[in-house]
């Protein structure tokens, strides 16, 4: 990817987590596609990636062991 291309792709997954959420109102884990169930009494602790902006469940975040502190997509953007 040119420096171009990448902030381009990474505007456009941005404005789609953006919309996403708004059109949901719950957030849904990016990796494994669960929501969080309303009415939950044990919350499930969420991580939103702070390049895309999009939500994972913390289990999942840590199952991909990234050493950056982004998600494995945007991780592989980076590399």
């Amino acid at each position: 990817f040119t420096a171009q291309k990448l902030s381009a792709a990474r505007q456009h997954i941005k404005n789609t987590a953006i919309n996403f959420m708004e059109e949901t109102e719950q957030p849904i884990c990016r990796f494994c596609g669960l929501e969080e169930p309303a009415g939950r009494r044990k919350r499930i602790e969420w991580i939103e990636c702070p390049s895309c902006l999009f939500w994972y469940h913390k289990i999942c975040w840590n199952s991909w062991k990234s050493t950056a502190n982004v998600c494995s997509d945007c991780a592989r953007l980076d590399a």
